[in-house]
């Protein structure tokens, strides 16, 4: 799992954006690639009167742009993509193991952005681990899940953007104090205001962004990308690059 740093790694603030924790979810990798690859090519280019490059010096953005690789192999390859043939074995046998196309889960059938301490809940009936839904025997006992909470504890950063798909929505409202909401709704007005999606209802899981914000005190919000479908049609990827151009540079730039 690669962390890779946009801008200057010194830089006394930093946000972090992440995607691809819901295996089928895999555009947003693509997403996230495309918006570096962008901002790099054009670092001069301003935004809010600030360059690109004036922009990542001060706030450096730690990019996670694939958070659940193995879970993204089976979507894309079927259990024939994970090597270890006893693990394939275990997963043949999982709940919803025919439905390796909309695979949400990790190799081990942990539904990682269901693993974090806030309101976590073990659930029985998925012993052996299933394709969605199922958030592990107990919190943060996966390998990406830690790996994502390591981060933010190192990194400390000011904000965090969880890309998933799909809903062309955002999930704000974690029910937290009103001056932690605040905060958020600052990150998720300036997104809404870029993308245009809608702003979803309370959400009370034990999500990443819900962790984040509930329990670190650090504003998150979850952007849904696409429409109708999951995995995400490539035929919607232009639409969805144009909304989220300015995603991650805007979000830093409310840090600057």
């Amino acid at each position: 799992i690669y962390d890779v740093i946009l801008g200057n790694p010194d830089a006394k603030k930093c946000i972090v954006v992440q995607a691809s924790i819901h295996a089928r979810e895999y555009m947003t990798s693509q997403l996230v690639m495309k918006q570096m690859e962008y901002y790099l090519d054009n670092y001069n280019q301003k935004y809010k009167k600030k360059t690109y490059k004036d922009i990542f010096d001060k706030v450096c953005v730690h990019v996670v742009a694939m958070s659940n690789p193995d879970g993204v192999t089976i979507s894309q390859k079927g259990f024939s993509g994970i090597k270890s043939a006893s693990l394939r074995k275990k997963l043949k046998k999982m709940h919803g193991a025919r439905y390796t196309t909309i695979w949400k889960a990790n190799a081990r059938g942990v539904d990682l952005n269901n693993q974090f301490n806030n309101n976590f809940k073990y659930i029985k009936k998925y012993k052996k681990g299933a394709y969605a839904g199922y958030g592990g025997k107990k919190p943060v006992s996966e390998a990406e899940s830690k790996a994502l909470v390591k981060l933010v504890n190192d990194v400390k950063p000011k904000a965090v953007v969880n890309y998933h798909a799909m809903g062309n929505v955002i999930y704000c409202n974690y029910g937290a104090s009103k001056k932690m909401q605040k905060k958020v709704y600052k990150l998720a007005g300036e997104i809404r205001g870029l993308t245009g999606y809608y702003y979803m209802g309370l959400d009370t899981a034990p999500g990443f962004a819900n962790w984040l914000v509930c329990k670190k005190g650090i504003p998150s919000c979850t952007v849904e990308i696409g429409k109708h479908t999951a995995p995400v049609p490539i035929s919607q990827f232009e639409t969805v690059w144009k909304q989220n151009k300015d995603v991650m540079v805007a979000s830093a730039r409310l840090y600057y």
